[in-house]
């Protein structure tokens, strides 16, 4: 009996300790699930034709609280800009100009927190106070003036000398809220500096409520325009995102979508849903977020997810409320009777037409991280079937519109309203284009 219960609690052991190597393998692949396109579908070898200009205004999410720690900065390429992110002794983030009025060597790249709130060129130590951009000497923060030189046209000319002038380089308006630190861009340069008209969405709350689950990321070879532009091309979801799953036609999705911009006297009319419960949702995320100040600049979605099995007919499976708030942050609220998550989709454009696309998620915690990791994973394959298009497409600069039919009405609708995101960036991306000789 006694080598009987031996061996029983040997075995017991063995199968607990094995149990336990999986769930810790199951844990840690799925808990923060990461999944990364390995890359885009073209290398860009092929002509864009005629477009917009490449990066329109807006906040854009340039990293994560994490990333950047006390006394830490960070170089950071948008937009064609080049920024030098740190984060002061304070505890504060302050975003300037990378590159150093001196000798241009670049401040985030061996730079160091000086005076709490200045960062130090690696080159010859230089500071730049993170909070007003000027070049300043000492504990006091005073600002230090220099005789400016600059080069003619004709190098061979020398240096010439222009003025004796204080030194300083742009600040750019940061915000870090929730675990993210946002940049504010604007072509003109006064209303670069000036305050924004529009915020990041605040959705801690969420956050907090959920559990965060992971993200996924996305390559695009494209113009910045073609991402976001899904919101309100509501045809594209009939033939692009028609399966759940890849590789298998045995789960079909079928979607609904609408959109509208957040000014729109109609909004209500037309967001209102047939399920109570949803609707109830949807009112309580347009009361949260829109307002008369920020309602011009944030565009409206609402998408019912329906599965259709084999044999059977379609069945209701959640409803994504998305708010596209400016040109480069979009947040979507997924809602069904069986859970809840928001998915946080912001883009990175590293250089023209290149570009990464981030999906964070939190879902309810009571969710198994499988499940989750599944559905981000999907989400990630739907910005793939979208991706061999966008990389392969040309920029629909001229097109036509049946506006006999609403998927191309709203399809314009949704344009004319994204316009107003590119004030001024014609003749800025010309500047730029004229100065690089």
């Amino acid at each position: 009996m006694l080598e009987f219960l031996e061996g029983y609690l040997t075995t017991t052991n063995i199968l607990l300790t094995l149990f336990l190597a999986l769930y810790i393998l199951y844990y840690r692949t799925f808990h923060h699930y990461r999944f990364e396109q390995k890359s885009a579908f073209t290398k860009g070898r092929r002509s864009m034709g005629k477009t917009l200009p490449a990066f329109p205004n807006g906040w854009f999410c340039v990293a994560r609280s994490g990333e950047i720690k006390k006394g830490e900065a960070k170089h950071i390429d948008m937009h064609g800009q080049n920024i030098a992110v740190f984060r002061g002794t304070d505890g504060i983030i302050y975003a300037i100009d990378a590159y150093c009025s001196h000798m241009g060597a670049n401040l985030a790249e061996g730079g160091k927190v000086k005076f709490g709130k200045g960062l130090q060129c690696p080159f010859h130590g230089w500071v730049f106070d993170g909070e007003t951009g000027n070049c300043v000497s000492g504990a006091d923060m005073k600002q230090r003036e220099a005789d400016k030189f600059t080069y003619s046209e004709k190098a061979t000319e020398g240096l010439k000398k222009e003025c004796k002038t204080k030194i300083g380089v742009k600040k750019w308006q940061v915000k870090e809220f929730g675990g993210f630190i946002f940049v504010w861009y604007h072509s003109i340069e006064e209303l670069r500096t000036a305050p924004p008209p529009f915020e990041p969405l605040d959705i801690t709350p969420f956050m907090e409520k959920l559990s965060y689950r992971g993200v996924s990321i996305n390559k695009v070879q494209s113009h910045v325009q073609d991402i976001p532009e899904n919101g309100g091309d509501l045809m594209h979801f009939y033939y692009v995102h028609s399966a759940f799953l890849p590789f298998t036609d045995l789960f079909k999705a079928r979607w609904r979508a609408k959109w509208t911009k957040g000014d729109d006297p109609k909004l209500r009319e037309i967001m209102k849903h047939e399920v109570p419960l949803i609707d109830q949702f949807k009112t309580q995320l347009m009361d949260r977020f829109l307002t008369e100040q920020n309602a011009k600049y944030i565009g409206v979605l609402s998408l019912d997810s329906y599965m259709i099995l084999p044999g059977c007919s379609e069945i209701f499976f959640f409803n994504a409320t998305a708010f596209q708030v400016g040109s480069g942050l979009v947040y979507l609220f997924l809602k069904s009777q069986f859970f809840e998550a928001v998915l946080f989709q912001h883009l990175s454009p590293l250089e023209k037409y290149k570009h990464e696309v981030f999906h964070d998620m939190w879902a309810s915690s009571y969710l198994p991280y499988c499940i989750t990791a599944l559905m981000l994973r999907l989400e990630a394959q739907q910005v793939m079937n979208d991706g061999k298009v966008w990389d392969n497409k040309q920029f629909a600069m001229s097109t036509y519109y049946d506006l006999r039919e609403e998927p191309d009405r709203m399809l314009l609708n949704w344009r004319s309203w994204y316009a107003q995101f590119y004030e001024g960036c014609r003749e800025a991306e010309e500047e730029k284009e004229r100065l690089s000789w």
